[in-house]
Formats: C-alpha cells, sequence, structure tokens
C-alpha cells in the first residue's frame, strides 16, 4: 500500500482501490504459481512417456531381431503330398498290433474316425462314438 505523504489528505477510494489492486496482484501470483507447478507435472509426464516410448521401441526391435534370427535358422521340412484317397496316418494308434483289433468302446473319437476314414465310411465326422463303432462292426 502507498504510503501517505506527510501534509496531505488522502482519498478513500484511492486507498480501496488500491487494496482491491493489491488483492488481485496476490491472486494472480497464486494462480501462476500454481500454473508452474502444473507445467512442471506436466513436463515430468512429457519425458515420462518419451522414456517409455523409447523403451517400447527397443522391446519391438529385440523382439524383429529375435524374430528374424528364429526365422532364419527354421528348420523348412517337407510336407507329404498325400492323394484324396491316401488314408492319414492314425496318431493316436500305441503300435502296430493295436491297428490289427477290432474297434470298440475305450477308443477315442479320433481314433475312430481315422479308422472309419480308413475304411471309406460315409460320412464319419458327422456322427457320434457310438454311431462310429456301429458302422465299424
Amino acid at each position: 500500500m502507498a504510503k501517505k505523504a506527510p501534509g496531505k489528505k488522502v482519498d478513500p477510494a484511492v486507498v480501496k482501490l488500491l487494496k482491491k489492486q493489491e488483492a488481485l496482484v496476490a491472486e494472480l501470483t497464486a494462480q501462476l504459481k500454481k500454473q508452474g507447478k502444473k507445467l512442471k507435472r506436466s513436463e515430468a509426464d512429457r519425458a515420462d512417456l518419451e522414456r517409455r516410448v523409447e523403451k517400447h521401441k527397443a522391446r519391438a526391435k529385440a523382439a524383429k531381431r529375435k524374430y528374424q534370427a528364429i526365422k532364419d535358422h527354421e528348420i523348412v521340412r517337407p510336407v507329404p503330398n498325400l492323394g484324396p484317397d491316401s488314408p492319414l496316418p492314425d496318431q493316436t494308434a500305441a503300435g502296430p498290433d493295436e491297428t490289427a483289433m477290432e474297434p470298440d468302446e475305450s477308443w477315442t473319437v479320433t481314433r475312430l474316425r481315422a479308422e472309419a476314414r480308413a475304411r471309406g465310411v460315409v460320412g464319419y465326422s458327422r456322427l457320434t462314438k457310438a454311431q462310429i463303432l456301429q458302422a465299424l462292426r
């Protein structure tokens, strides 16, 4: 607040106006400090986000290198050319002696379907286990 000069009177309206201006300056100063804090936080957030993006990019590059190394050293196995009449091998059979056995309830549906395919049963894929067993007997 302005100091009173000796011998002069101060107008009360001017004093009131000066107090309002001082309050406004104090309010604006507080808002400026608050905005400064927000700016510092947003800069820290931006820096953190940039670090995370760089970390993600580094991981992506490492994964790409790893995939390329696997791809370069991958063994390519030829797939046998099976004709339409060629039966698929039964991978569930335990041994060669079991293929000579007659199908029963202990066989899995996969094994029963393979046997039905080998014997030429039409529509075996839509049949239930019991129906496949009946068709094979």
